[in-house]
């Protein structure tokens, strides 16, 4: 077994990998019951491997997990829409990629090799990015913005509000750019996402504003500007009205709630060193 991206005080999203001669498959599990950690397990080698039995058929099976901060507005959005399972057959028409994946994830963790920490993490991100696409594939509507997406003059749509944030959209300029007129994009924008094209883009905003605001690096102006807001005053009216409370005290209040965990984690580490 092993962990991706561990991280305390994170919200888990757990894969699961099984690789064999007969079965390969995949598994998303979305804030799943806890599972016994393969350094607790009996069975494990000098080379972190938990190893059980020594016949039949080998197949090994990979878990690890992607961890988002609690107060990750992004990693929230993504984690309502899912089911609680995901189950991606490699072998489904379609999944030929995950298919390819999963036999060198198994080789990454099976071995300890240079560089295979490095490597494991990279094929974790392309196996989440396949387990996605077919659950996006075979559901024929998911909700909300991961089942817009897969629309493609909606998911064009998106595509361009999330590269170009800054930019003043209208509606119009929505619509123009993805071939629609401004009446059948608007509907089908609510019908998919469940909200107008620009409140959509305001909810967006305000959700790139809380990430900037939480790390403590850029100024009020500078966050402003980059979520495409010309002033202070302009910017901190919008965040007041999606979030119920100004930047400036949502900023004090992550700084004080990151203070906290940071001394939760010092005194865990002393009372185990």
């Amino acid at each position: 077994m092993c962990s991706f991206m561990p991280k305390n005080h994170c919200l888990p999203l757990r894969v699961w990998c099984i690789c064999g001669s007969r079965r390969l498959s995949a598994f998303l599990v979305e804030l799943g019951a806890p599972m016994m950690v393969a350094s607790t397990a009996t069975g494990m080698g000098a080379d972190g491997i938990v190893r059980y039995g020594d016949a039949g058929e080998r197949t090994v099976v990979a878990a690890g997990r992607f961890a988002f901060e609690e107060g990750d507005d992004g990693a929230q959005a993504l984690l309502r829409l899912l089911p609680p399972l995901v189950h991606a057959p490699a072998g489904d028409a379609g999944n030929t990629p995950l298919a390819a994946l999963l036999p060198l994830v198994g080789m990454e963790t099976s071995t300890l090799a240079p560089g295979a920490g490095v490597a494991a993490s990279s094929l974790a991100n392309l196996v989440l990015v396949q387990i996605l696409r077919a659950h996006m594939a075979s559901t024929p509507q998911p909700p909300g913005w991961l089942g817009a997406m897969a629309d493609a003059p909606i998911g064009r749509a998106l595509s361009i509000m999330h590269g170009e944030v800054s930019r003043r959209w209208t509606v119009d300029d929505l619509a123009r750019a993805v071939g629609m007129s401004r009446t059948a994009f608007s509907t089908r924008f609510r019908e998919r996402v469940g909200l107008p094209p620009l409140d959509y883009l305001t909810r967006w905003r305000m959700t790139l504003a809380a990430a900037a605001l939480r790390t403590g690096v850029d100024s009020l102006t500078a966050i402003a500007e980059k979520v495409g807001y010309g002033s202070d005053t302009a910017f901190s009216n919008a965040f007041r009205r999606e979030r119920g409370i100004s930047p400036g005290r949502f900023k004090a209040r992550a700084a004080s709630v990151g203070d906290a965990l940071q001394n939760t984690s010092r005194r865990l580490v002393a009372r185990t060193a």
